[in-house]
């Protein structure tokens, strides 16, 4: 290629690269001009490349608004709540499954495997939290998605890297499967 035409791809190249990355900012330049707007110039539509009629109105709302802090105080439940109930489930689902001498073991962890590749759907689950009386409630973000086949496939993974001496010496000294299980997760 001659060095003509690798300035014209490059110049080309520099233009569709601002193109683009005028393409993805312009949209959120707008709505934090439009943020920083009083409402009747937001209301007024159109382009936006500086805030009109500047004020932080929007922003004053929105942060005395009691209805910000009830949604974070949400998200943080559910995020350390689901974490902490998904975490323990499927560690308690997880380690019977690698144990020898668990009735129907194969039958459990194909019934796993069907519920990683099949799920029932977004209307099932809609219709089971109704009828469990869930709905409008935090436990409906929680209980749906606490346990995963996937995870559990992992969980199992990381107890089989125990070794079995380590379970029967604790057993020798007196622990239990339960004190066992309770001091590895």
């Amino acid at each position: 290629m001659s060095d003509r035409g690798s300035g014209l791809f490059n110049v080309v190249n520099s233009l569709l690269l601002v193109a683009i990355a005028f393409l993805t900012i312009y949209p959120m330049w707008r709505e934090l001009c439009i943020s920083f707007s009083s409402m009747a110039e937001a209301m007024k539509g159109g382009a936006f490349l500086w805030p009109r009629n500047f004020t932080l109105s929007a922003y004053t709302a929105v942060l005395t608004s009691q209805y910000l802090w009830l949604a974070y105080l949400n998200s943080v439940l559910v995020t350390v709540g689901g974490t902490l109930l998904g975490v323990l489930l499927t560690a308690m689902t997880a380690y019977p499954l690698v144990k020898a001498g668990l009735p129907a073991k194969n039958a459990i962890l194909s019934g796993i495997l069907f519920t990683m590749l099949f799920s029932g759907g977004i209307i099932p689950t809609y219709l089971l939290v109704k009828q469990l009386g869930l709905l409008n409630t935090l436990w409906s973000l929680i209980l749906p998605t606490s346990i995963s086949a996937f995870n559990v496939i992992i969980m199992m993974s990381f107890f089989r890297t125990i070794p079995a001496e380590l379970e029967e010496s604790a057993m020798m000294d007196g622990a239990g499967r339960s004190v066992f299980f309770s001091r590895w997760c």
